[in-house]
């Protein structure tokens, strides 16, 4: 599945952001102690969980007891953090009756390299497994700060740039896909927006997705979201558009915006089932000649 992107960087708003570690609706204290972090990782799972089998995905986690699975409003069901000059929060998350999650939060603005989020994955697909929950997918956060204080990885904007590449040569049927180094620029100049982010999926350990936002004067702008071709059909770009609508409510906006290439009938269809709605404005692409039409999505 390949979701359409604007092609024409625009100046973002002025009003600054944050990533914060808790979704809306949850206070700082249902994560943990540790104030001031970013969520740099996190694991999907899918299966039913019943009191018996979330103590048991607690205690091979270390968790501390959080929520009630009788409640329908708790998201947090556990919590813990790990202290010291580098602290670490895990978390386990309820997304809906068959949908969970663990993320791993650092403080922001520090450098987590790739195989410590990768130990902290793999401690949270094995918990998983033993409880017999199914693992969906990874999500390794990239974050681009105000004032460039933490770069994105190249490794990152890397995957990205492939990921778009081959998504866009075959919705287009082109016979090759363009190069890395063609297509990582066009990347490159969005997260240079303030606030910019970038949020990469993995599906079976393989980078399978992004999703590229950054934050406009009333609305969270979507300006890339595209799956590799190989994981289309699994679900990869719906829990990435869950992941955009989480950060707008993170950021304090009510509203997303994207423009997509009007022809582009699968994207169509992907948002409109998201709840996405097209508007009656459109605009022609100067650099392609094609027109794209401006979509909305109201957050809940």
């Amino acid at each position: 599945m390949l979701v359409g992107f604007r092609s024409r960087p625009r100046e973002s708003g002025s009003r600054s952001w944050s990533d914060t570690a808790r979704p809306p609706g949850t206070s700082g204290t249902e994560v943990g102690r540790v104030a001031g972090l970013q969520r740099r990782l996190r694991v999907d799972l899918a299966g039913a969980v019943d009191q018996e089998r979330l103590d048991r995905l607690r205690e091979l986690l270390a968790l501390s007891p959080r929520g009630r699975l009788t409640d329908h409003e708790d998201a947090c069901f556990g919590a813990r953090d790990t202290g010291g000059a580098a602290p670490r929060s895990l978390a386990l998350w309820r997304d809906d009756e068959q949908s969970w999650s663990v993320s791993l939060s650092t403080p922001r603005g520090s450098e987590v390299d790739g195989a410590e989020l990768d130990s902290w994955a793999r401690e949270a697909e094995a918990a998983a497994v033993a409880v017999g929950l199914r693992v969906v997918g990874r999500k390794v956060i990239a974050l681009r700060h105000d004032g460039g204080s933490t770069a994105v990885s190249a490794d990152g904007v890397r995957e990205a740039a492939a990921i778009w590449a081959r998504a866009k040569a075959h919705r287009d049927r082109d016979p090759e896909p363009a190069t890395v180094e063609a297509t990582a620029p066009g990347i490159r100049r969005r997260l240079s927006l303030d606030g910019a982010k970038l949020l990469l999926a993995q599906r079976d350990g393989r980078p399978a997705g992004f999703a590229l936002v950054a934050p406009r004067e009333r609305t969270l702008e979507l300006f890339y979201l595209a799956v590799d071709p190989d994981a289309w059909g699994s679900g990869v770009g719906t829990r990435l558009l869950r992941d955009v609508e989480e950060h707008a409510r993170e950021v304090d906006r009510e509203v997303l915006e994207l423009w997509v290439i009007d022809d582009n009938e699968r994207a169509i269809g992907v948002y409109e089932r998201a709840g996405w709605v097209g508007t009656d404005e459109v605009e022609r692409d100067p650099a392609s000649g094609r027109l794209e039409r401006r979509f909305l999505r109201r957050v809940d």
